[in-house]
């Protein structure tokens, strides 16, 4: 190797030298203003810890007995009203849709009918479905938070009740009275029916 060769790789390993320098004192730099802006942000991790621990504290027990789930979102997008009741709503999970809240008023009707044809006092219904209410609410795959004990429980005596009813007078319409207006005309069984199926 010759003088001009020497020479050469020397200043190609000075350049090499230089550059990594270069490289160094910036990722330096970076890296002290990186830490002086974390001065700038206090982060107090207890804190966090102890709120993030408060929320896994509040989370519902997951229970056994779930069986009732909510169609997942993707495929009700696809399809809403094969997914969606249109006239009458069964459970919580349509309970507060404005446009089914016109049924609720045959709903009751119809608790009313069966109290009188069964001579049993609403109190021991609403007594045993009281009694059940966290087994009940276990039942869905999600925590009802919008609604409160005495709604929720309201809400399953007269769901409970319009099912037998509607059953009952499906199969057996000498149930039916003259100013049943399911079963009167229009016809709106049908439509009922098909909601039924979704739950």
């Amino acid at each position: 190797m010759d003088d001009r060769e020497d020479e050469h790789v020397l200043f190609e390993r000075e350049k090499l030298a230089d550059s990594l320098s270069t490289i160094n004192a910036g990722a330096t730099e970076k890296a002290m203003v990186h830490a002086h802006e974390n001065e700038h942000v206090p982060i107090d991790m207890k804190k966090l810890a102890d709120s993030l621990s408060g929320k896994l504290e509040t989370l519902h027990p997951l229970s056994k007995e779930c069986s009732i789930y909510r169609v997942a979102e993707p495929r009700r997008c696809l399809n809403p009203s094969h997914y969606t009741p249109q006239m009458v709503s069964i459970g919580p999970f349509h309970y507060v849709k404005p446009e089914l809240k016109a049924m609720e008023e045959h709903k009751q009707r119809y608790l009313k009918c069966f109290l009188q044809r069964t001579e049993v006092c609403m109190t021991r219904f609403l007594t045993l479905i009281k009694d059940k209410e966290a087994e009940l609410r276990d039942c869905y795959a999600e925590t009802i938070y919008d609604l409160g004990s005495d709604e929720f429980v309201t809400m399953v005596l007269v769901d409970a009740v319009f099912l037998i009813e509607f059953f009952l007078r499906y199969y057996e319409p000498r149930f039916r009275t003259d100013d049943d207006r399911i079963f009167g005309k229009p016809e709106l069984h049908w439509d009922i029916r098909d909601d039924l199926l979704l739950t």
